[in-house]
């Protein structure tokens, strides 16, 4: 175990030193994703969506506690979703989700944090191909994420509220196979989404305040720029996963019920690992 550590901060430190020769191609191919152009003309379908759920965070943010917090929330989620003759896909999702969360093994309610998280997708996908004779469709592209998530522990003073802001350009894929259940005819779709450059705000060390804002001058724009970070896969990972099943009505309609989970962590200055879980139906109405 003694000779594992050495070895293994080796190759976290070659991985810090060498994560910029990824970037560029990766960047390369997300821009190939993203402006390539179906010449070919295609049947356009367009969806709006809607739906609530609930939400389950898990977060160990140790600016504020090193503490697992965890806890259930509400949630609701809203979109569009275009369709070009199943070739090239475009979904914009926003998300909104509140509730409170407490120290997962210290039962102690006035350690209590209101907790939310907010945030906008958008993915560009284009059809790959099919996956041998499974009846997979393979999908793969692009996508531009963004979260904010915020603590405020009530019970705390100095470091009582704690917040990530991140965005980030992302590597997209998607797995579509249509099944029969129950002698329903549905649609399964699997989703994931890894950033590969991410620009991040979080608070200052000992402080609610972000970096920019330490000389404490209130001009907030200014403030939130000079605090952005950008980082890579070397200080931030996330994956963002979605399966959902979605059951077509007669009139063009449908009904969908999706399981989204998802995790990051970055590194730098406060550590924060956190998790979510949500469960959510959604009604799409086409238009």
């Amino acid at each position: 175990m003694k000779q594992l550590i050495p070895r293994t901060k080796n190759r976290l430190q070659m991985l810090k030193n060498n994560y910029k020769a990824f970037i560029f191609p990766a960047l390369l191919l997300l821009a190939a994703f993203l402006t390539t152009d179906n010449m070919q003309a295609q049947q356009i379908s367009d969806y709006s969506q809607i739906g609530p759920g609930g939400l389950y965070f898990q977060t160990r943010d140790k600016a504020m506690s090193p503490m697992i917090y965890n806890g259930a929330a509400g949630y609701i989620q809203t979109g569009y979703f275009r369709n070009n003759s199943d070739t090239i896909l475009n979904n914009v999702n926003a998300f909104f989700g509140v509730g409170y969360t407490r120290p997962e093994h210290y039962d102690y309610s006035g350690a209590t944090a209101i907790t939310f998280k907010t945030g906008i997708d958008y993915d560009h996908l284009r059809h790959v191909s099919k996956i041998g004779n499974t009846g997979i469709d393979w999908y793969a592209g692009g996508a531009w994420n963004t979260i904010i998530s915020y603590r405020e522990n009530l019970r705390f003073a100095n470091t009582a509220i704690n917040y990530d802001f991140v965005s980030s350009l992302s590597l997209a894929a998607k797995f579509h196979r249509p099944v029969t259940i129950w002698n329903l005819d549905l649609d399964l779709d699997m989703k994931l989404n890894v950033p590969v450059i991410s620009a991040i705000v979080r608070p200052s060390y000992a402080s609610s305040r972000p970096e920019g804002a330490l000389d404490n001058d209130e001009k907030y724009v200014k403030d939130f720029f000079q605090s952005i970070r950008i980082e890579s896969l070397d200080n931030f990972q996330r994956l963002r996963s979605k399966i959902s099943a979605t059951y077509w009505l007669q009139n063009g309609n449908g009904l969908r019920l999706t399981y989204d989970w998802d995790y990051y962590n970055y590194s730098e200055v406060n550590e924060v690992f956190a998790a979510t879980h949500a469960l959510y139906a959604s009604l799409f109405f086409k238009f």
